[in-house]
């Protein structure tokens, strides 16, 4: 959660001299994977039963461990730049923001060698914790339902006094796609553990959990994407030139981080 509410513009994000917010970021994800790592050390050490539980854990905890360092380096970086006393003004630094990036292709790309290069098909059971898929599937359905139910969110929360007709096209041909791409969406996911990736095979489970936070992010957009025209629409009903981006192209050299421009 804190590492969600310090995300900025990239032009602030990059700017680890003036803003704090790429450290603060950089930092939460740090603390947030060290601290994972410390509970799958609690699990094998403190386990009873299961004997698959402490092998897991033994391996995710190697799992954690390179992404967790370019996290902190991450940290490191743009913490420098931040309290640094002879950091130029204004001066783009994507370094931490291309650390935390390869921290997660990093998990991604060991996680696969563990789960399927690297595993015994043999002595997959003994070394992997099976997964109730059947929960899974319910659970990635509600999680599913609320990036839809985060895109609509994006549409009505618009400030301003809209009357155009065009504001409300877009608003409603907003709702419209994002409902039909639900209906889509689970009406060709199958509901059932045998026929979904889930429980087919490691190859596509492992895929499958990668690829769902991108999915995500993919459906966030999608809302946000209607929301600049409606921020558009508002504009030019209030009679402003300015427009509504995602960056201010000219933010980094006027110190300006405004939205608008």
């Amino acid at each position: 959660a804190t590492a969600l509410s310090r995300i900025r513009p990239v032009e602030t994000m990059s700017n680890s001299c003036e803003h704090a917010d790429m450290f603060e970021f950089s930092l939460a994800l740090s603390v947030a994977s060290i601290m994972t790592i410390f509970r799958y050390v609690d699990i094998a050490r403190n386990v009873i039963g299961e004997p698959a539980a402490e092998v897991a854990a033994k391996r995710d905890i190697r799992w954690r461990a390179v992404p967790t360092l370019w996290f902190i380096a991450a940290a490191y970086k743009s913490g420098s730049d931040f309290y640094a006393t002879n950091c130029e003004q204004f001066q783009t630094n994507n370094v931490p923001i291309i650390f935390c990036l390869v921290g997660w292709v990093s998990w991604a790309i060991f996680g696969l060698f563990e789960h399927i290069t690297w595993a015994n098909k043999h002595q997959y059971k003994e070394r992997f914790i099976p997964m109730n898929v059947s929960f899974a599937i319910h659970r990635y359905g509600e999680w599913f339902m609320l990036m839809f139910g985060e895109s609509i969110l994006s549409l009505i929360i618009v400030g301003g006094d809209p009357e155009s007709a065009k504001y409300y096209v877009t608003f409603y041909s907003g709702v419209i796609s994002i409902i039909l791409l639900q209906r889509i969406h689970f009406r060709n996911e199958p509901h059932h553990s045998d026929e979904h990736a889930l429980g087919r095979s490691r190859h596509s489970s492992y895929f499958y959990t990668i690829l769902v936070p991108l999915y995500s992010a993919v459906l966030i957009a999608i809302g946000v994407s209607y929301k600049m025209f409606l921020y558009d629409f508002v504009y030019v009903d209030n009679g402003s030139n300015s427009r509504r981006v995602l960056a201010a192209e000219d933010s980094a050299s006027t110190g300006d981080s405004s939205y608008d421009r």
